[in-house]
C-alpha cells in the first residue's frame, strides 16, 4: 500500500518547530504550552501541544511526535525565539522565513566560548562559598572542582567522574591543611547539583503536567545518587592512600563585603552558563540580588527551609513584571534567580549522609530538601498568579 504524503502549511510547521526549540532549550512543559497556545489563537492555527519527555506531540487533523533532545538552558536562544514568534504573529516576516530563522539559531553555537564558559564554572563555584559559610581555603578548592566540572561536562557520567576525583583531592589536601571538605564539595559541583530540575519538575507535577514532572523527578533524584556513589568512591580512594579522612568544621570565614562582591560573580557567572545576552546581564544580577535578600528577610520569620518561598515569589513578581516592561522572556529573571535558591545541595547531603550510615540524617536533609523545593514551586505559583506572565 502506498500512502501519500500529507501537506502541512508553513504556519503549522513553524508552529512545530518552535515547541521543539523551546523545550530543547529546557523550557518547563506548562510553558511551552502556554506560549503555544496563545500563538496558535493570535494566528487563528487549530493545533494543540502536549509535552512529554522526550516529545512533543502536536494534534491537528492528526497527531504528530515530534522528538525533543534535551539540552541545557538558552536564554538568548528563548528570547530569539519569542522574538521570532511574535514577528510571525504580527505579519512581520513569513512563517518560512521564521522556520529559517530556527534553523540559524539551532545551527549556531553557544551563545559564549569555551574560555569564558570555563571561566563561568569556576566563578559559580568560587563565589558560592561566601553564600555556605566558607572561607580563602574553601573558595580555591571549589574553583578548582568547578574548572573540573566545566572540563568533563560533556562526558557521560561527569557526576561520579567530578565528585571522585573532587572528594579524593579535597581528603589528599586535608590531610595537610585544615579544610572544610563538604562546603568545598557541595559548592564545586553546585552547577552539577539537580536542585532547579527537581523544582522545575515539581512546578510541572503542581501544574499537573504529571508525566514530565514525574521524570522529572526521577531525573533529579538518579543525578543525585550518582553524585552520592562518585563521593563514597573518592573517599575510599582517599582512605587508601592517606588514611581516614578529617575535615576542618570550622573554616576562616571571608569578611561581610565579600558576600556583595561574590553576588555580582555569581549573576556574571550565572549568565554565561545560562547563555544570556549581554544585554541581559543586569537583569539576571537583579533576579540574583532579589532572591538573596528576599530570602534574608524572609528567614528569621518563616525559617531557612520556607524562606526561600518568598525568594521565588519576589523573583517571579520581578520576572513577570519585566517580561512585559522590556518585552523579554520572564526566564531571564526567573531562572537564574531559582537557581540561586535551588536546595539540591541539602538533597546531595542526605545521599552522602546515606551512604555514610547515618539514616536519621540523612532522611532529615532529604525531607528538608523537599520541603525547600515545594516553598519555591509555591512562591513561584503565588507570584505568577499576582503577576501574570506576559501574553502575546
Amino acid at each position: 500500500m502506498v500512502y501519500q504524503s500529507i501537506r502541512v502549511s508553513p504556519l503549522l510547521k513553524f508552529a512545530q518547530r518552535l515547541a521543539v526549540a523551546m523545550r530543547s532549550r529546557s523550557a518547563p512543559a506548562h510553558r511551552v504550552e502556554d506560549n503555544l497556545h496563545d500563538f496558535a489563537e493570535a494566528t487563528d492555527l487549530k493545533v494543540l501541544f502536549h509535552v512529554l519527555p522526550g516529545a512533543v506531540l502536536a494534534s491537528h487533523r492528526w497527531t504528530e511526535v515530534l522528538e525533543v533532545a534535551p539540552g541545557p538552558p538558552d536564554l538568548a536562544g528563548l528570547d530569539a525565539l519569542e522574538s521570532c514568534s511574535q514577528a510571525v504573529v504580527l505579519g512581520q516576516i513569513s512563517p518560512l522565513e521564521g522556520l529559517r530563522q530556527i534553523e540559524k539559531l539551532d545551527a549556531r553555537g553557544p551563545y559564549y566560548g569555551q574560555g569564558l564558559t570555563l571561566l563561568g564554572f569556576a566563578a559559580a563555584s568560587a563565589t558560592a562559598v561566601s553564600f555556605f559559610g566558607g572561607g580563602l581555603l574553601e573558595m580555591i578548592a571549589s574553583g578548582a572542582i568547578g574548572t573540573l566540572c566545566g572540563l568533563l561536562i560533556s562526558w557521560r557520567l561527569a557526576e561520579v567522574l567530578v565528585t571522585c576525583v573532587g572528594t579524593f583531592g579535597l581528603a589528599i589536601a586535608a590531610h595537610y591543611v585544615p579544610i572544610a571538605g563538604d562546603v568545598a564539595l557541595v559548592t564545586g559541583i553546585i552547577v552539577l547539583l539537580p536542585g532547579f530540575a527537581l523544582t522545575t519538575a515539581l512546578t510541572e507535577l503542581a501544574t499537573r503536567h504529571l508525566i514530565s514532572g514525574t521524570s522529572g523527578v526521577a531525573a533529579a533524584t538518579l543525578t543525585l545518587l550518582q553524585l552520592g556513589f562518585g563521593v563514597a568512591l573518592g573517599s575510599r580512594l582517599a582512605e587508601l592512600v592517606v588514611g581516614p579522612v578529617v575535615w576542618s568544621t570550622e573554616p576562616v570565614l571571608l569578611p561581610g563585603w565579600v558576600e556583595p562582591v561574590a553576588l555580582v560573580g555569581a549573576a556574571l557567572s550565572f549568565g554565561i552558563l545560562l547563555q544570556a545576552r549581554a544585554r541581559h546581564l543586569p537583569h539576571v544580577l537583579g533576579a540574583c540580588g532579589v532572591a538573596l535578600y528576599a530570602t534574608h528577610a524572609a528567614t528569621p520569620i518563616l525559617g531557612p527551609e520556607l524562606a526561600g518561598g518568598a525568594g521565588a515569589f519576589g523573583v517571579t513578581i520581578c520576572a513577570n513584571a519585566a517580561s512585559r516592561g522590556f518585552n523579554q522572556p520572564a526566564a531571564v529573571w526567573q531562572v537564574p534567580g531559582i537557581l540561586l535558591l535551588v536546595p539540591g545541595s541539602v538533597g546531595f547531603r542526605s545521599v552522602t549522609a546515606l551512604l555514610q550510615h547515618d539514616v536519621l540524617g540523612g532522611v532529615e536533609a532529604a525531607f528538608s530538601t523537599l520541603l525547600g523545593a515545594i516553598a519555591l514551586v509555591g512562591g513561584s505559583l503565588a507570584g505568577a498568579a499576582l503577576v501574570r506572565p506576559r501574553s502575546r
